[in-house]
């Protein structure tokens, strides 16, 4: 990306210490591309079943570890929700993050883009992997 857009937008980035340490979301304000989104007219609402007990022993009988919440704490986790047959099951926050803080995402978000783009695939509304963006 050196020379090109991409290597200015991050010169620009590192000098404004986002290399040095950590990235945040204050990020995008240093002039990452953006756009407004607007909110869909009925948008779609997760039920909410919480099990945390249940989900908690998933992941200790499959990782072996007792204290699932202080495991998520003591790896520095700052958000974890389990969405399970279009219902939350597991939402929890750690490290003095709450529901409604403005978090980054950055490598979450192609695993989520990566399912969301196989089921589009599976119902038929993107043809391939390998189509152009620019197709849709």
């Amino acid at each position: 990306m050196a020379g090109g857009r991409g290597g200015d937008l991050l010169a620009r980035v590192c000098c404004a210490g986002s290399c040095v340490g950590e990235s945040d979301i204050r990020d995008f304000l240093e002039g990452f591309p953006n756009r407004t989104l607007t909110a869909a007219p009925s948008p779609f609402v997760f039920d909410r079943q919480l099990d945390p007990v249940g989900v908690g022993d998933v992941f200790a009988q499959t990782l072996g570890v007792d204290g699932f919440d202080e495991l998520l704490t003591e790896a520095g986790t700052q958000a974890f929700i389990v969405v399970k047959e279009d219902a939350i099951v597991y939402e929890s926050y750690f490290n003095g993050i709450e529901r409604d803080s403005m978090l980054t995402s950055f490598s979450v978000a192609r695993s989520v883009v990566s399912a969301l783009v196989g089921i589009a695939i599976d119902e038929g509304h993107i043809r391939s992997v390998d189509d152009a963006i620019t197709v849709y």
